[in-house]
């Protein structure tokens, strides 16, 4: 689910930080501007592990700002394909689910990777659930539904995940904001879904 993703980078740091130790400028520096942010073909970024190297430091001409190269280690979320998560359902729509795992709310279940016969009921407001209607296989006439609503725990596999490139908002943006990690996932094998169908 996390990894150590190795980065390279040229840190600059404020005059009023020259007092400081070099390392603890740079770390704080680094974590502000990568942690809980989305790096391409990496993942999302959650805290800086440790640093590998730091190079020399050179003055700006022009700004007084001190620039120094970084090598260093960034604690990355990136679940691999076929990895095993326990979520919470964020929403339910006739497209699918949405879920959370609290940190990351980009989850989501296609229709087509919930079991199956599967059924969208819009109930009372905005708000719908799935059900998912069991037929024992030994015996046909002999159904069991089971439901499917917002902030029930789950546990759910990763299919896929979605990069995408986002580029800066302008006024005359689509309103619907690009998502740029996602994770599609589904909870149509044994032992996945609501975690209360195996208990």
């Amino acid at each position: 689910m996390f990894e150590l993703v190795t980065f390279e980078d040229y840190v600059k740091i404020e005059p009023v930080l020259f007092n400081k130790d070099l390392a603890d400028s740079c770390r704080t520096e680094l974590n502000r501007k990568l942690a809980n942010k989305v790096y391409q073909r990496a993942g999302l970024c959650i805290c800086m592990h440790d640093i590998l190297k730091v190079g020399d430091s050179a003055i700006l001409p022009g700004e007084g700002l001190c620039r120094t190269y970084i090598k260093f280690r960034f604690i990355v979320f990136r679940p691999f394909i076929r990895e095993v998560l326990v979520g919470k359902v964020r929403s339910c729509s006739r497209e699918g689910l949405r879920l959370t795992i609290g940190f990351f709310d980009d989850i989501f279940v296609p229709k087509k990777y919930i079991p199956a016969p599967n059924e969208f009921v819009q109930s009372e407001g905005a708000k719908g659930k799935w059900i998912w209607t069991f037929v024992d296989e030994e015996d046909p006439e002999e159904t069991e539904s089971h439901e499917i609503v917002e902030r029930i725990e789950l546990r759910f596999r990763v299919k896929e995940e979605v990069f995408e490139e986002c580029l800066p908002q302008t006024p005359d943006s689509a309103a619907v904001p690009t998502i740029p990690y996602k994770i599609v996932a589904t909870i149509d094998e044994q032992g996945l879904g609501p975690l209360s169908w195996w208990s």
